[in-house]
């Protein structure tokens, strides 16, 4: 069959390049212009064959083995995606690819510090993809949301704190939890009391201690007190009143404490006196 006849055969299914033992220039450019995936099947493309499979299709960098220079970027900044058909992709285009979306750091292997905090500035969820997530790292995604101890196996002592000094809940994601680590996290939320596993138990002395060092900090942060007057676990596992709590922040308390549990009880009252 002449070059003609497969050149008409080519422009009604690209296909038909795979079945073509050598095809010339012409027809490997006819394929990949009606199909860029086509180029699997030409051997060592030329660059002009590169460029046109990347414009018809740019996922087809997959079957580049050996693309020309600038050709991944062009590919990648079709879709981010595409990062993922490149094996161990250089620090520049998994950058590329971050711009589009924080997804693409699975695809980065041993991504420094500075690409993991890229793509945790784009998007917290980004961190079940880095294995092994620096002190940085881990602190910038629980800042963005708590949630995100869920995804460190090892958490910094900074990283744990933030996380559940925000959300007490996420205490359930801190792997092995020791009495000691509980106590700790008591001084940093009163509101883990409520969510503590059943394999760990806090005295009543031992949380009336730590309560206490907490509140005769200077610089106690308001947060802790207001949320220590309104604990309903207090209550269910101490039997604590409203009364018993005031007279523990008058007693241990800074003169701040003081402070801000007056402010709180005013502000309740008022609420209340509203119609």
């Amino acid at each position: 069959m002449d070059e003609e006849k497969y050149l008409e055969l080519i422009k009604i299914n690209p296909l038909t390049i795979r079945h073509i033992d050598h095809p010339s220039r012409r027809l490997q450019l006819a394929a990949v212009e009606g199909n860029g995936l086509m180029i699997q099947y030409i051997d060592q493309p030329d660059a002009s064959i590169q460029e046109a499979a990347i414009a018809n299709k740019p996922e087809a960098i997959r079957y580049i083995h050996q693309p020309i220079p600038g050709l991944a970027e062009k590919a990648i900044k079709a879709n981010w995606y595409n990062l993922s058909y490149i094996k161990n992709p250089p620090e520049s285009l998994v950058r590329l690819a971050l711009k589009q979306s924080a997804w693409a750091i699975r695809y980065a292997k041993n991504p420094s510090e500075d690409l993991q905090l890229a793509a945790i500035e784009k998007s917290w969820e980004a961190l079940q993809y880095i294995k092994d997530p620096t002190p940085a790292v881990q602190l910038a995604a629980v800042r963005q949301n708590p949630e995100a101890l869920r995804y460190i196996e090892s958490p910094s002592t900074e990283a744990a704190n933030q996380a559940v000094g925000s959300d007490a809940r996420t205490l359930r994601f801190v792997m092995h939890l020791t009495h000691a680590q509980a106590l700790h996290f008591l001084g940093i939320n009163v509101s883990v009391l409520a969510v503590l596993p059943p394999s760990i138990r806090i005295s009543e002395d031992e949380c009336r201690s730590v309560l206490g060092q907490v509140l005769a900090r200077p610089d106690v942060p308001e947060k802790y007190v207001r949320n220590l007057i309104g604990c309903r676990a207090l209550k269910q596992l101490y039997h604590w009143t409203p009364a018993d709590v005031l007279r523990l922040i008058y007693h241990k308390g800074s003169c701040r404490a003081k402070q801000i549990a007056v402010d709180e009880r005013l502000r309740f009252k008022q609420n209340r006196e509203e119609p």
